[in-house]
């Protein structure tokens, strides 16, 4: 029961990392704009604040590649989480699947399908996009929307191989009480 109810939650973290994705690419591009404006207004004032020397002209690169780099970061943010729930609900659909007597998948073959699918909702994504006033489909970030994927199984894999180290050791601890 405890496998299904987490398969589940990975599921519903799935569908609601795609839905956000879906909905920041439905804005028209003056509300994209001005949320990226927003965020790029707070990271320079945060950044006026702790280091003054940014106030002056010489130091500070100009706003409009700020807010490039912060929407090309939200790419890649996006479709990491993306990536890394779907390695989580694999993970559980095959923890499922042993369970129940069925044939497991191997790690690479989790990672594979993660990446597959998070490159191809960046491709229906960018296809969206072209739809949307003022937007554009931009194979440059399908691109960064992969490498965002390939990061966040990175990372999953890094903290799944680290808390796998922590069980094992756990374990081999308690064989010796």
């Amino acid at each position: 029961m405890r496998l299904k109810v987490i398969w589940f939650l990975t599921l519903l973290a799935v569908l609601g990392m795609m839905i956000m994705i879906f909905l920041f690419s439905r804005e028209d591009a003056d509300r994209s704009s001005d949320k990226s404006s927003a965020v790029t207004e707070y990271i320079v004032e945060t950044a006026e604040r702790v280091i003054p020397a940014l106030t002056s002209k010489e130091s500070m690169i100009s706003r409009d590649s700020l807010e490039t780099l912060v929407r090309k970061c939200a790419h890649f943010l996006e479709y990491a989480l993306l990536s890394f729930f779907l390695n989580l609900h694999f993970l559980a659909g095959q923890a499922l699947w042993l369970r129940e007597g069925l044939a497991g998948g191997k790690v690479i073959k989790r990672s594979a399908a993660a990446i597959l699918v998070s490159f191809l909702y960046a491709l229906t994504d960018e296809f969206h996009q072209f739809f949307v006033p003022g937007r554009a489909a931009r194979l440059a970030d399908v691109g960064i929307d992969s490498l965002g994927a390939l990061f966040g199984l990175l990372l999953f894999l890094t903290l799944s191989s680290q808390k796998g180290k922590m069980w094992m050791t756990y374990y081999r601890y308690r064989e010796r009480i």
